[in-house]
């Protein structure tokens, strides 16, 4: 019998370096029973490096899908589904996996409260409940990215266990370039801060902004630049936390034009409130540059003690910590090495796919 990958309904963010690191697996390890369905974006990303996967088919998800999927299903014999990210509005009447990375239905939201207004809290709680409902409707079993997400999951939306997979996120394979991890400081006069992520207001832009506000106005020797990925659009937004003259926002960027961010960088910040499992944790991990993250369970389970952490609700905090790694040579040496240390943990991409792959076999 023959299976389905659904990537259909993935647009931004994180999600579509996963998916393009899939499309990538099932380029150099082709499965002719597996059909992969993809959006238009992925589609994209596909073209852009030549991947040749069989049985790919384009399909942007909308809330009218579910007619072309029950007959894509029915027309290719298919016997389970594995959409990578959920949750989607569609219920077929065969095994459905479905990837879940969705924060806000598991994690304590109290900090994206203090910097949002009322409406915009109640509105995010109202759909995680409304997402809660279409999870547990279209879903037979999870993946997840992280023993404390599977935890949390299974206390908040009472899933059993055994219903739970742990496929954790990693670096994608272009990173294994050696050539990226060559770099040296191009002007010891400006240090560059990495933040790499979507554009959504539990990211917590704003203490970052504010941190590196704070730093160019106390630090007159230095400058201190903070490189974005975000739509420009969204960048004016912030324009009141920041000078815009010390920020260089890249927009959207390939995930295999990613790993010259962080080579080209000297510290990666996350000072988001909510997460699963960001890519950014094992990507600068892989890489063995500095980083600073807010402290959280989630976050400290990924990146142990190869990381520094602070409040995610204070700039002063996280403005400490970069003054800490810029100052101190042998916190930079340790913070290198215990990369390498949990480095030896992490899943390589093509584990990633290999264990996708096996539990849609084995379901």
């Amino acid at each position: 019998m023959n299976k389905l990958i659904n990537m259909s309904n993935l647009q931004k963010g994180g999600a579509i370096a996963v998916a393009v690191s899939f499309c990538v697996y099932l380029n150099n390890s082709p499965k002719k029973n597996v059909y992969v369905l993809v959006s238009k974006k992925i589609l994209e990303e596909v073209k852009k490096n030549n991947l040749k996967i069989p049985n790919l088919i384009e399909h942007d998800y909308t809330w009218k899908s579910f007619i072309f999927l029950n007959r894509l299903v029915k027309e290719k014999k298919i016997n389970s589904v594995f959409t990578l990210f959920g949750p989607i509005l569609w219920r077929p009447n065969i095994k459905h996996i479905v990837g879940f990375a969705l924060p806000w239905l598991i994690y304590d939201s109290k900090g994206v409260r203090k910097i949002s207004s009322p409406f915009f809290y109640l509105r995010k709680k109202i759909e995680s409940y409304i997402k809660s409902i279409i999870y547990k409707i279209t879903t037979d079993k999870y993946v997840v990215e992280s023993a404390d997400v599977k935890l949390n999951l299974s206390k908040k939306l009472k899933i059993i266990d055994d219903n739970i997979f742990v496929v954790e996120n990693s670096f994608n394979q272009f990173f294994e370039d050696v050539s990226y991890k060559i770099a040296k400081k191009k002007n010891p006069s400006i240090t560059r801060i990495l933040y790499i992520s979507a554009f959504y207001p539990h990211k917590n832009f704003i203490t970052l902004l504010k941190a590196i506000n704070s730093l160019n106005t106390k630090q007159n020797n230095l400058v201190y630049e903070l490189v974005l990925t975000i739509p420009d659009n969204d960048l004016k937004k912030l324009n009141n936390y920041c000078d815009p003259k010390y920020i260089v926002n890249k927009g959207y960027v390939s995930p295999r034009d990613v790993p010259a961010l962080y080579r080209d960088c000297d510290i990666v910040v996350s000072p988001s409130l909510l997460e699963c499992f960001s890519a950014l944790y094992a990507e600068a991990i892989f890489m063995k540059k500095p980083l600073i993250v807010s402290d959280f369970s989630f976050s400290r389970e990924i990146c142990k003690n190869a990381a520094l952490y602070f409040d995610a609700l204070s700039h002063h905090d996280l403005e400490a910590q970069v003054l800490k790694i810029e100052r101190d040579a042998s916190l930079r040496d340790k913070l290198s090495y215990n990369c390498t240390q949990i480095l030896k943990e992490f899943p390589s991409s093509h584990d990633r796919a290999r264990n996708y792959l096996k539990i849609l076999d084995e379901n």
